[in-house]
Formats: structure tokens, C-alpha cells, sequence
């Protein structure tokens, strides 16, 4: 079973340069076709920079050393570890040349079915530059305890 010892356990935060080559990049890897994401001139029409699509944020979760340090810290087996959700807040948008720090930490731990699964939130807050909440997001596993 999971303890509870790390529990809204703060991880170090990770600080990343938001590049038009980045977000092209993912842009095209992900299918996105509308031309903000790739066109800094129709995008700076409205906005002061390139765009990032809203599902931008991955790249930065995936830039960090470790990004899954806390399952690590909690003693899990990989073999026992399902993605249960994955949840997003928008509150400003991303831009190239924006640098976002994401800070994040394990915020719940519970259980179901008698213990059998046991959930690990895993809550991020991200910010721009201007210290501008930009967005939150919720990761959600499950680590299945009899198998």
C-alpha cells in the first residue's frame, strides 16, 4: 500500500523557454492545422507572438530530468501503474518567447474497491514570465495493489 507521508509534497520547479521552433514542432507532430500555431505573422495580428496549441503544456512536462520523480518517491511498481486522467485549466495563453515555470506536487492519495487500486494526484501549477497563472493541470494514476 501507498503512504500518505508525501502528500502535498512540493517538487522542484522547472522553468522552460517557449521557442516558435518548439511549437511549430509540436504543432505538426500533433495534427493541428490552424495557422496561429504556425504563422507568426496571422498570429502577431491579435497576439504578441506565436501561439501554442492548448496541449503545449505536455512538452513541458517532458522536458524536466525526471518527470516522474513521485512515483519513484512513493515506491511503485511501473508494472502496476495505469493512467487514470489527465485534467487541464486554461488561464492565458502560451506564446513563443514566454518562459513557464511549473510547479507541481502530489495533492490526494486514496483508494477504491477495498484497497485493490490506489490513486495518486499529482497537481501542477504553471506560469509565465509575469508570474501569470497560465494554466493547472491534475494528474491522475492508478496503481493496482493485487494483481
Amino acid at each position: 500500500m501507498l503512504g500518505s507521508s508525501l502528500l502535498n509534497k512540493n517538487y522542484p520547479a522547472v522553468v522552460f523557454h517557449v521557442t516558435k521552433h518548439q511549437i511549430k514542432s509540436f504543432s505538426e507532430a500533433t495534427g493541428q492545422t490552424d495557422p496561429l500555431y504556425f504563422n507568426e505573422n496571422i498570429s502577431k495580428k491579435k497576439r504578441p507572438s506565436l501561439l501554442a496549441p492548448l496541449t503545449f503544456l505536455t512538452v513541458i512536462d517532458h522536458k524536466q530530468k525526471k518527470p516522474y520523480q513521485y512515483i519513484i518517491d512513493l515506491g511503485m511498481d511501473l508494472g502496476r501503474i495505469l493512467h487514470a486522467g489527465q485534467k487541464y485549466m486554461y488561464h492565458h495563453p502560451i506564446y513563443s518567447g514566454d518562459v513557464i515555470t511549473k510547479r507541481g506536487k502530489i495533492s490526494n492519495i486514496y483508494e477504491k474497491n477495498n484497497g485493490d487500486l490506489q490513486f495518486v494526484e499529482f497537481k501542477s501549477y504553471y506560469t509565465n514570465q509575469r508570474d501569470i497563472m497560465v494554466a493547472e493541470s491534475l494528474a491522475i494514476i492508478a496503481y493496482r495493489n493485487n494483481i
